[in-house]
């Protein structure tokens, strides 16, 4: 659903990133046949979903992804205050920031029908 509904802003994003970092096709190649030999499905899953919302291809959205993973230089810290409540802490120390800043999400977790964190 928040893909859904953030679909435009996603793929501004997209084309933003692919303005800044030239993929060649055969990387897209590599990256097809390289996506059976990732062993966390439920990886996978995420990114089709989101490859599958935005019509662009799968193996667009791994690269992208690791090119978000080695642009950043962000820290992040999970911690719980004295409420019990956990947080988490991220700076965002990359050339995008501004465009991600419209993709941040408040998201509550529940576990027992009751929230668990926010």
């Amino acid at each position: 659903q928040i893909y859904t509904e953030n679909k435009v802003t996603l793929k501004n994003f997209t084309k933003e990133i692919q303005s800044k970092f030239t993929i060649p096709k055969f990387i897209l190649t590599i990256i097809r046949s390289f996506k059976n030999y990732l062993n966390h499905q439920d990886y996978i899953d995420e990114l089709q979903g989101i490859a599958d919302v935005l019509e662009e291809p799968i193996e667009l959205m791994i690269i992208m992804n690791y090119i978000y993973e080695l642009q950043t230089a962000c820290t992040a810290i999970v911690f719980q205050n004295k409420q019990g409540q956990v947080k988490l802490a991220k700076n965002l120390d990359y050339n995008f920031a501004e465009m991600l800043k419209k993709l941040q999400a408040k998201v509550t977790f529940y576990k027992g029908g009751k929230v668990h964190m926010m």
